[in-house]
């Protein structure tokens, strides 16, 4: 069990990434404030263009 004083952190970020089924990071975005987040947009993009390229390499 951890102490109660470190499961709530009020001024911890978080972040957004994403990563391909090899563990390449695709996407990194951590977060400057709380409302700080990737669009939808960025996301499919980036998942797109690693698509884009993967399909070059065949």
């Amino acid at each position: 069990d951890f102490p109660s004083r470190l499961l709530e952190d009020l001024y911890q970020l978080g972040g957004d990434f994403l990563l391909d089924d090899t563990g390449k990071v695709l996407l990194s975005h951590p977060s400057k404030n709380p409302l700080d987040r990737p669009s939808l947009m960025d996301v499919l993009q980036a998942a797109a263009e690693e698509h884009e390229h993967a399909d070059q390499e065949l």
